[in-house]
C-alpha cells in the first residue's frame, strides 16, 4: 500500500541526498525555502506540488505535479533503495491515481519530460504506455524527450 504525504523537513533532507541517474543531486531547494517560510504544503520548482510517496513505511519516491497549459505534467524520482526492483510502475500508477482522485485533475493526458540519455527511465515510461511527442535541447545542452500518457484507457 502506498501513502502520499505532504513534504516535511525530514523528507526534504532525505530526498536532497538522492542522485539522478547522472550522479547529480536532486535539488530540493525550493521545497526547503517554502518550508522554512512557513508553508504548510511546501512547493517546488514552478510552484509544483510535491508529495513524498511511502510504500511499506519506507519512502518510495518523490512525485511532482505541475500545472501546464496543455494539462498536468508530472515529475518523479524513485528512491535509490527501490531502483531496479520493479517499483517504477507502482509509483507511476499511484501517482496518476493521486492526480485524479486527490488533486482533481480531469484532463485526458498526463505529460512528462525525461532526459534522452536516462535510458532506464525512458524504457520504463515507454513500457508503461507513455508516447513521445517532441524533443528539445535544454539550457544545459541536454537532449530531452517530451512524452504523454493517454489516461482514458488507464482510468476505466
Amino acid at each position: 500500500m502506498t501513502e502520499f504525504r505532504k513534504l516535511n523537513l525530514n523528507d526534504i533532507e532525505r530526498i536532497s541526498n538522492w542522485e539522478y541517474y547522472s550522479g547529480e543531486k536532486i535539488s530540493m531547494e525550493p521545497y526547503l525555502k517554502s518550508f522554512l517560510n512557513g508553508y504548510e504544503d511546501p512547493r517546488g520548482f514552478d510552484n509544483c506540488i510535491g508529495r513524498a510517496v511511502y510504500f511499506e513505511s519506507r519512502i518510495l519516491g518523490l512525485f511532482e505535479y505541475y500545472e501546464r497549459k496543455e494539462g498536468m505534467e508530472i515529475g518523479l524520482v524513485l528512491s535509490p533503495e527501490f531502483r531496479g526492483k520493479g517499483k517504477s510502475e507502482l509509483l507511476l500508477v499511484e501517482g496518476i491515481k493521486y492526480a485524479y482522485k486527490t488533486l482533481g485533475y480531469s484532463g485526458e493526458k498526463i505529460y512528462l519530460t525525461v532526459e534522452e540519455d536516462n535510458v532506464p527511465a525512458v524504457r520504463a515510461y515507454i513500457k508503461f504506455g507513455f508516447e513521445e511527442y517532441s524533443r528539445f535541447t535544454d539550457e544545459g545542452n541536454k537532449e530531452n524527450i517530451k512524452m504523454f500518457f493517454n489516461c482514458r484507457k488507464f482510468l476505466r
